[in-house]
This record gives C-alpha cells, sequence and structure tokens, in this order.
C-alpha cells in the first residue's frame, strides 16, 4: 500500500482507473472484492479517506446462511433469536441462518491489510470538497488540488435532501446503545433479542434490541424507525428504565454508540452519471424497509465487481427489482401510521415464520412466499400504498 502525501505529492498528477471516496463499509467491502480478482492487478485504485481508520467506531450486524466471508472476524454469532411484544415472547431457531456481530476495527484491519500487501491500490487521506463527471471521466476537488480518474465510487454524500422530497417519506433508524458489564451472569449468551416491543411506543415504532456477548456483557440498544431523533438523553433514559425492568441495576459502561440511517426507498441510483456511482448509504444500499446495511453492501460490492468488468457506464447498475417496491410500499405505511409498527413487526415475526420473514427481508423469497407474507398484513391499509406511482 502506498500512502500519497499532500505535502510531497502536491504539484503531480495523478491519473487513477479508479478513485474510491471514503473508507468505511462500502468502500472497503468494494476493495476487498476487487482484490480478489486478477482482473483488477492492471488497474491503478485511489482511496481516499479523512483519516485513517482503526477502531470499533461501528457495530454492523446481519444473517446469513452457511459461512460467510467474515466469519473469522467476527465478535460473536447467535443461532437463536427473541421477539418480543407487550403480551407474548417467541423465541425461534434461526437456521439456516446465523445472526453475526461484526466490529469495525477488525474489519478495518483486514481490509487496510490487504490493501497494503497490494502494490495497485493506494490511500490518500484528505477532505473531499466535490467531486464532478467530466466528458473523460471524474475530478476530485480536496483543499489543495484536483484528482483525475477515469471512474469514481463515492460514499460522501450530504443525504439533507432527502428531507425535502415528499414523493420518498424518510423515516430514520436512529439508536443510542450501551455496551455493559454486570457481575452476576443474566444474559443468555445463545440469544439475540432482534426486537423487544414491550417497551412504551409513545406513538412511534421503538424497540430494544439486545446483543449478549456472555452471560454478563451485552450491546443493549434502545432503537427507534420514525421521522424525528430524540435528544441523547431520552435514549439512555429509557435503556436505564429497560435494565431496571429487567432487575439489571448493577452495570458498568464499557463503550456508548449511537447512529442515525435514513430508511427511503429513494431511486439513488438516479443520481448516477457515466463515471461516477454513489455506493453505500449514499447509493441506496441501505435496506430500506430495516435500515440494515452491511449483508446488502456485501452482495451489492460483489455484483459491482462484475459489473466494473463489462460496462463503463456506471448509470446502468442499478438492480432494481420487487423487494424495492414491497420496501416502499411499507415504508409508506409506516410513516403515515408509525404507531403501527409493533402491531406490523408483531404480524411478521409472531403470527407468521421468522425464518421465511428474515429470508424475505434478505431480498430471497419465492413470489409464492410473499404472498403469504402479505396475507398476513393488513389488506386494505396496503392495498392503499400499492397505488402510488414507482417511478
Amino acid at each position: 500500500m502506498v500512502y500519497l502525501s499532500l505535502v510531497n505529492a502536491r504539484s503531480e498528477n495523478f491519473e487513477f482507473d479508479l478513485v474510491i471516496l471514503g473508507g468505511g463499509a462500502s468502500g472497503l467491502l468494494v476493495i476487498d472484492q476487487l482484490l480478489d480478482d486478477p482482473f483488477f492487478s492492471t488497474w491503478n485504485i485511489l482511496l481516499i479517506e479523512k483519516e485513517e481508520k482503526v477502531t470499533d467506531d461501528r457495530t454492523w450486524c446481519y444473517w446469513e446462511a452457511g459461512e460467510g466471508r467474515f466469519d473469522q472476524l467476527l465478535t460473536c454469532e447467535w443461532k437463536k433469536a427473541l421477539f418480543k411484544n407487550e403480551v407474548e415472547d417467541k423465541y425461534f431457531d434461526l437456521s439456516p441462518y446465523t445472526y453475526k456481530m461484526l466490529r469495525s476495527s477488525a474489519f478495518y484491519k483486514r481490509v487496510y491489510g490487504r490493501i497494503r500487501e497490494s502494490s495497485g491500490v493506494q490511500v490518500l487521506y484528505s477532505e473531499v470538497m466535490s467531486v464532478m463527471d467530466t466528458s473523460g471521466g471524474v475530478e476530485v476537488q480536496l483543499s489543495d488540488r484536483v484528482i483525475a480518474a477515469k471512474k469514481c465510487l463515492s460514499s460522501v454524500r450530504d443525504l439533507r435532501f432527502l428531507k425535502n422530497i415528499k414523493k420518498y417519506p424518510l423515516l430514520q433508524q436512529h439508536f443510542v446503545g450501551w455496551f455493559i458489564e454486570v457481575r452476576s451472569p443474566v444474559f443468555d449468551e445463545k440469544c439475540v433479542t432482534l426486537m423487544d416491543f414491550s417497551v412504551d411506543q409513545k406513538g412511534n415504532t421503538r424497540f430494544m434490541y439486545v446483543l449478549p456477548v456472555s452471560k454478563t456483557e451485552a450491546l443493549v440498544e434502545y432503537t427507534l424507525f420514525s421521522a424525528d431523533l430524540l435528544e441523547e438523553s431520552e435514549y439512555e433514559a429509557e435503556i436505564m428504565k429497560y435494565l431496571d425492568k429487567a432487575g439489571i441495576t448493577e452495570y458498568r459502561i464499557v463503550e456508548k454508540e449511537k447512529g442515525n440511517i435514513p430508511m427511503t426507498a429513494y431511486p439513488f441510483h438516479h443520481k448516477n452519471s457515466k463515471n461516477l456511482m454513489y455506493i453505500g448509504t449514499a447509493g441506496g444500499w441501505t435496506k430500506a424497509s430495516t435500515g440494515y446495511t452491511f449483508y446488502n453492501a456485501m452482495r451489492k460490492a460483489k455484483a459491482l465487481k462484475e459489473f466494473l468488468k463489462s460496462s463503463s457506464d456506471m448509470r446502468k447498475f442499478t438492480n432494481r427489482t420487487r423487494f424495492d417496491l414491497y420496501d416502499r410500499i411499507f415504508l409508506n405505511v409506516l410513516f403515515a401510521r408509525n404507531g403501527l409498527g409493533q402491531h406490523l413487526f408483531s404480524r411478521m415475526f409472531i403470527e407468521g415464520n421468522p425464518i421465511t420473514m428474515l429470508k424475505f427481508l434478505n431480498n430471497n423469497t419465492a413470489i409464492a412466499e410473499e404472498f403469504d407474507i402479505m396475507a398476513a398484513m393488513p389488506t386494505w391499509l396496503f392495498l392503499k400504498n400499492i397505488i402510488k406511482p414507482t417511478s
């Protein structure tokens, strides 16, 4: 890996086959895929990131069947899950899936290690001011110079524009989580709590999410699917209330995390151009109806690797499916009737087959299975949203 120096190389003109803006999950997942393939061994690739990433600044969770690409890096994995509402607890075996937790430091170490061993990928730490598609490529404006490249993949994008697009309602998956330690064994380390709706809904879709790493350690997270964020103190007050109700009064907060992920069916690919493609959350790689991103990004990165071999027009990488329509309908319903979230998810996971639901949320179901899921939903509510325009 070559680190470009802004001080020593300021006046030089660098040309790259591909520049990737942002060294988060999506940018590194793409690089990890490209480094697998000899086709890209002659490409000159530049990764631009504001600063070196080495810490656990992210926790990514996902479910998949069988062995996965990053299994050796996992912090924890679970074969059993719990869905809970105010009247019922439903435990279920996750087979054929495993629910997986990946902390970011291990992921960064792996991919940056592979970059160091490669000769075709360079890293530049700088802030991107703008990016523009020119007639023959792209120009990336940094604070003190311009980088020229044939193609660009960017996860750097101001997403505030989404709030003003009425055609595509915007919800947020927003949360605060505490990694806690307790003295006595109180957690079932073999079972992940995917959604606990026993908390006060307050007119929204609110739930607790519990990831036990051991009998005495867990990530306890208060999550909402709603339009508006809360004050940080409100999330933390709900976590304290939840722990107190569970009889957990003595604990140590080891680490805190918080996040805000846009949930929207906006067609992000419309903003791509011939030489510039947005990736990650900026490119619509987040699963719109759940806010899960990492598993979707893994699949997108793999598909993008094959796409780059055969196409020179980034606008052709759309990959829209019927699942995008399902996401849009569900988001329209949840936006209009945000307090119904507990009811809708309970129908999916308690009244329905939770494994089929996980398969559906990974975009892997057959149409017959999807009809069964639809039959469990309030038909009048969803039919009203099907007739809305989807282009």
